[in-house]
């Protein structure tokens, strides 16, 4: 009986370590978990900034803005409560009920009286037009209108 024969050929016969893999997949996760929370407000939907040869003058002020679409949808997103959060967009179909959403978000203490508009650059101008008149109608003071720098 040759019992060390045995025993060796039972320790050659070893699995493959899973231990690196599941390493590299938690890595993976993270990563993916990371990058998806840099979403840009105008990738929430498809939007195609006007553009212009003068260059834009670049901003870290989160105000409120308003997307208007293509269609004529409008998109109100306002800032969050800290610096580094993550705002939330409301979708309205009616230029009356972005107002009533303008209005409260300016009644609102401590909020400034500026917003951004960004339009497709296929927008209609009355739809532009429209939400400015809406804006100012409930008390909003200064109105920008961002737009990308041509190559």
């Amino acid at each position: 009986m040759d019992f060390k024969k045995s025993l060796a050929k039972k320790r050659t016969n070893v699995g493959v370590d899973l231990t690196p893999l599941i390493d590299v997949v938690f890595n993976l996760l993270i990563f993916l978990l990371i990058s998806t929370t840099f979403k840009n407000q105008e990738q929430a939907f498809s939007i195609v900034l006007p553009s212009g040869n003068q260059p834009a003058k670049v901003t870290k002020v989160k105000r409120a803005t308003v997307f208007v679409t293509k269609d004529e949808n409008y998109i109100f997103y306002t800032p969050g409560s800290g610096d580094d959060s993550v705002t939330s967009g409301t979708r309205f179909d009616d230029l009356a009920e972005l107002g009533e959403a303008l209005e409260e978000y300016v009644s609102g203490s401590g909020v400034e009286r500026a917003i951004s508009i960004k339009a497709d650059a296929r927008t209609d101008y009355q739809a532009v037009v429209d939400v400015v008149n809406e804006a100012r109608g409930v008390g909003v003071e200064r109105v920008f209108f961002p737009y990308r720098k041509s190559e």
